[in-house]
């Protein structure tokens, strides 16, 4: 048992729990990939408890590379939540027609930054139990998250904001940034 590993993953469970719950708003119609995503989730965070209680940890260097790509997750995830500002996000695989859409922060290099730290935040625990069991969570969550990126990219695409958000996904990326060169003149 490591104390420090299962501080590390209680407070980002709790982050994270209180996020879900009171940091998004919710439409009326939810789809049932929207419970899928949940569990899923709900299994990777007791997974990462319980790896804490049961499971040897690695190296130092692994564990403070992995509590690094923690502290980042949760930097771009409050820094891309804060670019919302008094509109709350919606929440993965919500159907809501889009009254805007944000492109401030980190927005503006990568369309999906929240989804990207839930991604980091995963890999971070890899990193640092080096289980298998955070490789495939990963695996899962991409594809879950893929799924409801595209989603949320087509109800753009068929808004209002069709012609902005066509000329916003060719200068920034779903999951990478995109980083353009300025000419100096």
């Amino acid at each position: 048992m490591n104390r420090f590993y299962l501080a590390f993953a209680f407070l980002t469970v709790l982050i994270y729990a209180h996020s879900i719950v009171w940091g998004f708003r919710s439409s009326p119609h939810r789809s049932p990939l929207q419970f899928v995503l949940l569990a899923a989730i709900f299994i990777i965070w007791v997974g990462a408890i319980y790896i804490g209680f049961c499971s040897s940890l690695p190296s130092i260097s692994f564990q403070i590379t992995g509590g690094f790509v923690s502290i980042l997750s949760l930097a771009l995830f409050f820094y891309a939540h804060s670019q919302h500002r008094a509109h709350k996000p919606c929440k993965a695989f919500s159907f809501e027609e889009p009254s805007d859409f944000v492109t401030s922060g980190p927005y503006r290099h990568i369309r999906h930054p929240i989804y990207v730290a839930y991604l980091l935040s995963v890999a971070a625990f890899g990193i640092y139990s080096l289980n298998p069991f955070f490789a495939a969570s990963f695996v899962v969550l991409f594809v879950l998250y893929t799924i409801a990126a595209a989603r949320e990219e087509q109800t753009f695409l068929s808004s209002v904001h069709r012609d902005a958000y066509k000329n916003y996904m060719r200068s920034s990326g779903r999951f990478l940034p995109k980083f353009h060169a300025t000419n100096v003149a």
